[in-house]
């Protein structure tokens, strides 16, 4: 397969997460407060955080109640937040994970839209070579065109939140909320 030059600030991070969807979201917030100082890239096949919500079609709704629907850290403006029968509406969602996106950012994330992962190769105990590169939606479901140059970057820890992953990442969002904290490194 045929390389590329990185299109990343750095070819070593501390955490890489693939996927920027609302269950990445919360992790990748929990990250920024309890492991500063530490490098973080987000990997996301879209121009902007917010996971199916960039592919949703304008008359979808949230199909729960908006005020539950929440990154820790990050409330609903009042007015929404107050009326317990709101479901927020694609535009509505996409402003409210755009001011998260917003902060991680000012954290000093770093976040490379529009690229995939392609590959992913264990290299030590628990750091892997990561091959990466940009997306190229095929269809209206997302699929992506094969082919393409790559480039490699190394993830000290290594992050799976996309739509298949997102179960297993929003599980250790909650795990890091209920962990100590200051000890973990």
């Amino acid at each position: 397969m045929a390389k590329m030059a990185p299109t990343t600030k750095r070819t070593e991070y501390d955490y890489v997460v693939i996927g920027g969807g609302v269950s990445s979201l919360g992790l990748i917030v929990e990250l920024c407060e309890y492991r500063k100082g530490k490098t973080i890239l987000v990997v996301d096949q879209h121009a902007q955080l917010g996971g199916q919500w960039n592919d949703a079609y304008d008359y979808v709704r949230l199909h729960g109640h908006t005020w539950t629907y929440t990154v820790q850290g990050f409330p609903w403006p009042p007015d929404i937040e107050a009326n317990r029968a709101h479901q927020a509406t694609k535009k509505e969602l996409l402003t409210y994970f755009k001011g998260i996106q917003d902060w991680i950012v000012a954290q000093g994330v770093e976040i490379l839209f529009e690229h995939e992962m392609r590959s992913k190769q264990l290299v030590s105990h628990q750091e892997y070579g990561v091959s990466l590169r940009k997306y190229e939606r095929l269809d209206e479901m997302g699929s992506s065109t094969e082919g393409g140059p790559t480039f490699d970057i190394l993830a000290r820890k290594l992050i799976l939140c996309t739509h298949t992953s997102a179960l297993w990442c929003s599980n250790l969002a909650l795990l890091m909320l209920l962990v100590h904290r200051p000890e973990v490194q």
